[in-house]
């Protein structure tokens, strides 16, 4: 039953930010439009919402909103201004890599322009005056991950909390190297993933927390730090893949794995 109503249930994007840490090497293009691949990261946000089967799209501009509406305008039907239409054979196409979606139904993607300078809080308060949903997906505009994101919807749902973040262990930066007494190594591992959890985003909010949004505060020091501290912040963890890109090596981290094929979040399977 659930399952017949994602289709339904809206998914914000926040993709308003500046991306400055990513540098001069990009020029100004906006963060989720820098390309994994020959495609930017938003159409893999997407791609990963598509497969649980949402249909509903709102992406939250600011910085170089005009972009988003060029790249709009080349790859899908224009319904308005800010109103675009695609079918999921037609984002098959457009990736190299096979996505084995194994379904056909056409989506919508609506463009809000949220404000240059708003802050990611701001954003989702305007967001909500768009639909009627009591219940919608919301996730960062630059973010990948192995993940079933309706197992995350069925988690808010049966835990009931008003707020449920995705908590992954990130990519450590080093690898592990274990050394006994003798000063010899007895264990050496490359990369592995970390013991601890960050956000990785992938929430699922209810309608309801619109009142208790403080539009001044991003979305981790106003309302997600409140409603930790009243323990109405849920985490679903996941042991699967995820990586942000934040900075010119994520990008040639994210790039390397769809150039080889082994893309996690495009094929379902974890790196060996």
């Amino acid at each position: 039953m659930l399952r017949e109503k994602v289709g339904e249930i809206p998914v914000v994007i926040l993709a308003g930010g500046k991306g400055t840490r990513l540098g001069n090497e990009y020029g100004l293009r906006p963060k989720p439009l820098v390309c994994i691949g020959p495609y930017p990261i938003l159409m893999h946000i997407i791609f990963l919402y598509l497969k649980s089967g949402f249909r509903k799209f709102y992406i939250c501009l600011g910085f170089r909103s005009e972009d988003f509406k060029d790249y709009f305008r080349n790859i899908a039907s224009e319904i308005n201004t800010d109103l675009f239409r695609l079918s999921c054979l037609q984002l098959e196409k457009l990736f190299s890599q096979s996505l084995d979606l194994n379904i056909d139904f056409e989506f919508e993607v609506r463009l809000l322009d949220t404000g240059e300078d708003s802050t990611t809080a701001k954003r989702i308060k305007m967001s909500i005056d768009e639909f009627d949903s009591e219940m919608f997906c919301a996730t960062y505009g630059d973010g990948v991950a192995n993940l079933d994101i309706f197992n995350v919807l069925k988690f808010h749902i049966e835990k009931k909390f008003p707020i449920s973040l995705t908590a992954f262990h990130p990519p450590s930066r080093f690898g592990e190297v274990i050394v006994n007494s003798e000063n010899s190594v007895v264990n050496f591992q490359e990369k592995q993933l970390s013991r601890t959890l960050v956000n990785g985003g992938f929430f699922v909010m209810n309608r309801s927390i619109q009142k208790d949004i403080d539009a001044e505060l991003p979305l981790e020091i106003g309302l997600l730090s409140s409603y930790c501290q009243q323990g109405k912040l849920g985490a679903y963890i996941s042991e699967n893949y995820w990586q942000m890109m934040d900075t010119p090596r994520e990008v040639e981290i994210l790039n390397n794995l769809y150039k080889q094929g082994i893309a996690p979040w495009l094929t379902g399977r974890e790196i060996v």
